[in-house]
């Protein structure tokens, strides 16, 4: 992305074509001077190459094309282009025939470039092969648009359109500039090699689309791009999700003067849980342990849906998510948080656990299990106890043997066990080996909720030792000591009163969606039809669930639930903050420029440094930090200092992953080139808790222009 345009006797050429030996004259154009003549693909400078000899630096300068290039008087095709794409065409499964020939056709996008192709041959005996090579698109007479990947409302830019001559004869054209299908400018133009307009655009409506178009004779050619707008600030969700056990009645009263007011309702934990599963399918960010979360949502609802008897579609995720996986397996024999760095003892369980069950589903799943057990079955016994209880029940669980008793007295007897996580553990460890857990114990350190419902330890924010996944480990022990056990209700009621709006993170939620998923599909005994009955707003009896519905405005009504089985109720509205504020608790957020001014200049490059105070130690740390639209990036490096250990560049921001932060400073810089003159916004940076974002810390909306 950061290397010069190479222009060969007036052919752009990747710079490994070039030969050598041929070369007569060579000229260097800086930034200002290539984009002045070869528009922004060349921000990053020229190398133009003559392979004739007598050429002067002036001809040089000119030369285009050879001059046999003629503009036809006709246009053939096509003359406005609107398919951009990155990619022309993709086929795996292409055979050969009897004369060891494959053929296909394709469609090219719109692209006036040069598309490397990438050819891969397999045959048998385990052989093969792979090819390059290029087509180039080409037109003697081409009208072009460079305008910002995207903008932000109320931005304003200016796109530049160029118009481009490849034959040696000075020519007279019209060229015409619309805006939304209305006509900006229309005029004659006389040229020789190019001519460039700036045109000013402003960001309102959903999207912004100009089109440039050039006639000359009968050839005609032209651009149309569209230009996605994002909205300034941030979706906030706000509303009431409640867990229904028991006959009750409550009052709803909620207001949304601009939009919808939904209402749902479901009485079956099979739907909730699809829900959730839903959530974790679509989640956008892919490490190791979400992508694990994602595997293990999905098996569930295969699960699921068989017991239900309809049909599961997301086979094709399931295998792309475990080859996902398997790729990312570290020499090690684990997996690490991102990527395929040294391996994680926590991570790496959670993983395996997902592909062992997608295994034991029938998929083919096929990862170095011999490496993975070395790597678990080391962990060295001074690690924390729940390291060395979770990798002696992750090698139990797979019929290993261990010396499980023998290391839970040594803990004890040590006092290496000092919290109630530690202790579960210990106790779920002795019930796998065939051992008695201390059941008075666990009795004795139960909590209740004013519904009834079981849970042990407390909120926090933390990843382990929580209340949800104590109970959790609780659950799995009081049903493997009697899967009908009655009072397991009480635990399945705490995980969905919890819920809300959803569980807190993604290692969370998918916890408890296999936990549950499995155990509701053992057959537990069904305790009655719910009713609910809605009178205010909305008049209605529900019998038949799941039961949804959507009100304008405002709700005011009274929810009555009668019935044993439990009801399961949400009702919420989306509201779009334009204007989100400064926020400084857990983390406090700075940006500036590197150059220390107020205003980029085009083609400058610079730096946007984020300066991140942590105010108390914190892991799995994610930091957003959006970009002026006006800019691209210059270099897309990948950092591992200042506890960072994974990057993402988006059109829109950069994210970085940070995986333990102690408590202190830290700066990052995001490398930028300044392409468009324009006034731009600049959306909060911010530092959140990744698996508790409820813990945040942003800067406010700023402004930021390109001179």
């Amino acid at each position: 992305a950061s290397s010069p345009l190479v222009v060969v006797d007036g052919v752009v050429m990747n710079i490994d074509e070039v030969d050598v030996s041929k070369i007569k004259m060579v000229e260097i154009l800086k930034a200002e001077a290539a984009v002045a003549l070869y528009g922004s693909r060349a921000a990053n400078g020229v190398v133009l190459i003559s392979t004739k000899s007598g050429i002067t630096r002036s001809e040089l300068l000119k030369t285009k094309l050879p001059e046999a290039i003629s503009i036809p008087e006709t246009t053939v095709g096509s003359s406005l282009r609107k398919n951009f794409r990155d990619y022309a065409f993709w086929k795996p499964k292409l055979l050969t025939d009897e004369n060891g020939q494959a053929s296909f056709k394709a469609n090219f996008p719109d692209d006036v470039t040069a598309w490397n192709i990438n050819v891969i041959a397999l045959a048998d005996k385990k052989r093969s092969g792979q090819k390059q090579s290029m087509v180039r698109s080409f037109k003697p007479l081409l009208a072009q648009l460079a305008l910002p990947n995207f903008l932000i409302e109320g931005d304003s830019a200016m796109a530049i359109g160029k118009i481009t001559n490849y034959s040696p004869d000075s020519i007279s054209l019209s060229r015409t500039i619309s805006l939304r299908n209305e006509m900006l400018k229309k005029g004659n133009i006389k040229m020789l090699n190019s001519s460039i307009d700036s045109m000013s655009i402003v960001g309102s409506g959903d999207s912004l689309s100009i089109k440039y178009e050039i006639l000359y004779k009968g050839y005609a050619d032209g651009e149309q791009r569209k230009i996605p707008l994002l909205k300034k600030g941030t979706m906030e969700a706000k509303g009431l999700f409640v867990a229904l056990p028991k006959d009750t009645t409550f009052q709803v009263s909620i207001q949304n003067p601009n939009g919808k007011i939904k209402i749902n309702a479901e009485a079956d934990m099979l739907d909730v849980l699809l829900d959730e599963i839903e959530r974790l399918r679509v989640y956008p960010y892919e490490c190791n342990e979400q992508l694990a979360s994602k595997l293990r949502a999905l098996l569930a609802e295969k699960t699921i849906r068989q017991y239900r008897k309809e049909k599961f579609a997301h086979d094709g995720v399931v295998e792309k998510t475990i080859r996902k996986i398997i790729n990312n397996q570290t020499k090690d024999g684990g997996w690490s948080w991102w990527g395929n760095g040294k391996g994680s003892l926590w991570i790496s369980r959670y993983v395996a656990g997902a592909l062992n069950w997608a295994k034991a589903s029938g998929y083919n799943v096929r990862y170095d299990e011999t490496g993975l057990k070395n790597f678990v079955s080391g962990v060295d016994l001074n690690e924390p106890a729940r390291e060395v209880l979770q990798s002696l029940i992750f090698v139990s669980s797979l019929g290993e043997k261990t010396m499980a008793k023998g290391v839970v007295d040594s803990h004890f007897k040590q006092k290496k066990i000092k919290t109630k996580y530690d202790s579960l553990l210990a106790n779920r460890l002795l019930q796998l080996v065939g051992a008695s857990p201390d059941w008075k114990w666990i009795e004795a350190t139960k909590n209740k909720t004013l519904r009834g419902n079981w849970y042990w330890g407390e909120e926090g924010y933390r990843l382990w030792d929580t209340d949800i996944d104590n109970t959790l480990i609780v659950y799995q022990m009081m049903e493997q000591r009697n899967s009908n056990d009655p009072n397991l209700f009480r635990l399945q009621n705490y995980f969905i009163e919890k819920r809300k709006q959803g569980w807190r993170n993604t290692y969370e939620s998918a916890k408890i969606i296999e936990v549950l998923s499995q155990s509701l599909l053992r057959g537990l005994p069904y305790t009655g039809k719910p009713e609910l009955k809605l009178t205010g707003t909305i008049n209605e009896t529900v019998t038949k669930f799941p039961y949804s519905e959507e009100v304008n405005a405002s709700a005011n009504f009274t929810v009555a639930k009668s019935g044993n089985a439990p009801v399961y109720f949400t009702t919420y509205c989306e509201e779009w903050n334009a204007s989100p504020k400064k926020v400084e608790e857990d983390f406090i957020v700075r940006t500036e420029w590197s150059h220390k001014k107020n205003f980029l200049e085009a083609g400058k490059s610079v730096s946007l440094d984020v300066t991140v105070t942590v105010e108390k130690d914190a892991d799995y740390v994610m930091i957003s930090i959006p970009i002026p639209a006006g800019c691209s990036y210059t270099t897309k490096p990948q950092s591992y200092s200042n506890a960072e250990v994974h990057r993402e560049y988006d059109v829109h921001e950069t994210r970085i992953y940070c995986e333990r932060m102690k408590k202190g400073t830290y700066t990052y810089s995001i490398n930028l080139t300044p392409r468009y003159k324009g006034s731009y916004t600049l959306n909060p940076s911010k530092a959140e808790w990744m698996y508790f974002p409820v813990l945040f810390g942003r800067n406010g909306v700023s402004c930021t222009s390109i001179k």
